[in-house]
């Protein structure tokens, strides 16, 4: 009997020396993972810190800024709701300014709109090596028709849109970054 014990002992052992390394494996995968998020990193640092913009990134950018204009507008919906909590109103104030470029955030913002069609009017083309310039039209149903009318008058306007290359941080580092603000809004 203690002749198989042995024999058994040494087989289970021959094959935990013989056996690969559970380990080995581990450390090739981590390893692998780090560069795939090393590589994914360097291709979105090289899209977002492009010198020159592709039409394709430049048609991206424009999808974005009307994003942002209807975000814009449910922000005036939050903003003019008087039941909600007044911190979080601030909260919608600050970002409607966060939306704008330094400069043209609205004074006192208005009621939200009934949007009834927003457009690119001008695609972005650039201005200088880090700005690019862009105008929104806009179709929303006046607010001076009453409610109760069949008839409703459609009002349009443009807003100036901005492609901007700006410092954002990232962490503890800063990177030159394109982002798209909201401008002046102008009838027709």
């Amino acid at each position: 009997m203690s002749r198989r014990l042995t024999l058994f002992g040494l087989i289970v052992i021959y094959f935990l020396a013989c056996g690969k390394s559970c380990d080995n494996n581990e450390q090739f995968n981590a390893r692998q993972e780090q560069e795939k998020i090393d590589t994914e990193t360097k291709k979105l640092i090289t899209e977002f810190r492009a010198d020159s913009l592709s039409v394709t990134m430049i048609q991206a950018f424009e999808a974005t800024a009307v994003q942002k204009f209807y975000d814009y507008n449910d922000y005036l919906d939050i903003l003019s709701d008087t039941t909600l909590a007044t911190s979080f109103r601030d909260k919608t104030r600050k970002m409607i300014n966060s939306l704008f470029i330094p400069g043209a955030e609205p004074v006192k913002p208005g009621r939200p709109l009934s949007l009834f069609r927003v457009k690119i009017k001008e695609g972005f083309h650039p201005d200088n090596d880090s700005v690019y310039t862009g105008r929104l039209g806009f179709t929303f149903v006046s607010p001076r028709m009453p409610v109760y009318s069949d008839l409703l008058i459609r009002d349009s306007a443009v807003i100036d849109v901005f492609l901007v290359k700006h410092f954002k941080e990232f962490g503890k580092e800063k990177l030159r970054v394109w982002d798209v603000f909201l401008g002046k809004m102008n009838n027709r």
